[in-house]
């Protein structure tokens, strides 16, 4: 044998994981093609798929009291829309006069361009005539740019459009049926493992639920902490601002600055005193550190623990597959798949790689088991020499008698 100190049951348990591992990413490569290119069918799917395990117990709440099944899940959505149409008339309220003040912001904004111009002058001894030569020579990436941004807005705003109308009826049937399709998942699983089939779509629930619902009340709560905040600084549209800010965090890490960035700017703009975008910034500050260390642990617990890397590598492959939608259901997406690791044997360890748990490190489950009985069975060497060298004293002394 040309390694003889090499389990070779050791050698095939190896074999056998390179295998799965290998099939493992032949099917994630499958799945991201088919997820870019069924981008238009499945993203209104799993939005309603969410949504339909989030409006559930309310569902539930309304048969309790006696209504139809059909009837309680109309309920269920007339409250969910009702909830979003408030949401969006208490910002329009403010957006509308906001819209009346963007002439008088652009002039503004123009002004602060030209005092750049004058500072990079004076500091840097760049002459106007060659700041206007450098953005002539971008200026038609820019245009490209800015065109590409003008037809990602109009595909963007086609498709809530079509999702608006599309999904509401998605999650109607996909709640009023819920249970052909649970049935349907049992009976295609192996039947020895029926139960943890059922015990996976369980935690499924628990963990879109606790999502859903643990991300409404944190916006609720970033939203009327941000509206005070900005009302102290002194901004005049800090409750739309401050609601529009708190939406922005159903994108984790990045809807924060998208949110603090617009506010930051328009202080920069209408602001006379310096110290009012330094209050911006300071209450984002505030209001971030508070959301990420006590307001978002508390609601949400820990069912969805994820590893902030792994959250924005999956943020960023959400975007490319499926712009914004993919940035907002990817983070659910990704819990579920994590969930659904953490209880297959076989796929355990990328669902640590998933986790924020740190697990500790034993050797001796990489431990052939050959050697583990072999190390077990061979005595130590000072020990044996020892006993031979007492043998021997012993020995002497007989025949000596």
């Amino acid at each position: 044998m040309l390694y003889p100190s090499i389990n070779p049951m050791f050698m095939e348990k190896s074999t056998y994981k390179s295998t799965n591992f290998a099939n493992l990413m032949l099917g994630f490569l499958a799945l991201t093609v088919i997820l870019y290119v069924g981008s238009t069918i499945l993203i209104p799917i799993f939005l309603a798929s969410i949504l339909a395990f989030a409006i559930h117990p309310l569902v539930q709440k309304f048969e309790k009291v006696g209504l139809p099944t059909g009837l309680a899940i109309f309920s269920a959505l007339l409250i969910v829309i009702s909830i979003i149409v408030l949401l969006i008339v208490l910002i329009g309220a403010q957006l509308n006069s906001f819209i009346t003040e963007i002439p008088t912001l652009i002039n503004r904004f123009e002004k602060l361009l030209i005092d750049m111009q004058t500072f990079i002058e004076e500091k840097f001894a760049i002459t106007s005539e060659s700041q206007l030569d450098i953005l002539r020579n971008n200026m038609m990436n820019l245009f490209s740019t800015g065109t590409s941004i003008v037809r990602g807005t109009i595909t963007t705003t086609t498709n809530i459009l079509f999702y608006v109308a599309l999904v509401p009826i998605y999650i109607f049937f996909m709640t009023y049926y819920h249970k052909i399709f649970r049935n349907f998942i049992i009976e295609i699983s192996p039947k020895e493992k029926s139960t943890l089939t059922e015990k996976i779509l369980g935690e499924i629930k628990d963990v879109v639920q606790n999502y859903v619902g643990g991300l409404f009340l944190v916006i609720l709560i970033i939203a009327a902490l941000n509206s005070i905040g900005l009302l102290i600084v002194g901004i005049k549209y800090a409750v739309f601002f401050g609601c529009v800010s708190a939406l922005l965090c159903i994108i984790p890490y990045f809807g924060v600055f998208m949110g603090g960035f617009i506010t930051v700017l328009y202080a920069i703009l209408t602001g006379d005193a310096f110290w009012a975008p330094v209050g911006v910034i300071a209450v984002y500050g505030t209001i971030q550190f508070l959301e990420g260390n006590f307001i978002t642990p508390f609601v949400m617990g820990t069912k969805v623990s994820l590893n902030p890397l792994v959250v924005i590598v999956t943020l960023l492959a959400g975007s490319a597959l499926w712009g914004i939608a993919g940035m907002i259901l990817s983070v659910p997406i990704i819990a579920v798949a994590k969930m659904v690791f953490d209880n297959i044997e076989s796929l355990q360890p990328y669902g640590r790689v998933l986790g924020t748990h740190i697990p500790q490190f034993d050797i001796n489950r990489y431990t052939p088991d050959r050697e583990k009985s072999k190390s077990a069975k061979v005595p130590n060497q000072v020990e044996d020499v020892e006993v031979s060298h007492q043998r021997q004293t012993e020995m002497t002394e007989l025949k000596a008698d």
